[in-house]
C-alpha cells in the first residue's frame, strides 16, 4: 500500500506543469524547460545587480546560457566546445550570489 501510494505521488508531480509546480521563472525559461531535449537544471542567480536564470544544458558542446528576467540572453558562461562559454562574461561563476535551484530534470 506504502508503495501504490509512492508511485501516485512521483507520478503526480513528475507530470506537473511548470505552473503546477509553482516555478518562479520568466516565460521563456519556463519554455526552455519544456523543450526536447530539456535543460539539466535551471537556476536563479542575483548577477551585476539584477535577477538572472541560468540555463545549464544536458550535453555536449553546447552553451550554457544566462537570461534576464525579460528573457534577453546574457552570455553563456560556460559550455560551448571549449567549456568556456562564449567569453561574454567570464566572471560569471565568481561573482553570482543567491543561488537558488529553480528546476532539475528527473
Amino acid at each position: 500500500m506504502r508503495a501504490l501510494g509512492l508511485i501516485l505521488i512521483v507520478f503526480l508531480f513528475g507530470n506537473m506543469t511548470c505552473e503546477e509546480a509553482g516555478i518562479d521563472a520568466p516565460a521563456c525559461v519556463k519554455t526552455l524547460i519544456k523543450t526536447d531535449p530539456q535543460p539539466l537544471e535551471v537556476w536563479r542567480y542575483r548577477f551585476e545587480n539584477q535577477t538572472v536564470y541560468y540555463v545549464l544544458n544536458d550535453c555536449c558542446d553546447q552553451f550554457n546560457s544566462v537570461y534576464d528576467t525579460n528573457c534577453t540572453l546574457i552570455c553563456h558562461p560556460s559550455g560551448g566546445i571549449t567549456g568556456g562559454g562564449d567569453g561574454n562574461c567570464p566572471e560569471f561563476h565568481n561573482t553570482v550570489k543567491d543561488g537558488v535551484l529553480v528546476w532539475k530534470k528527473d
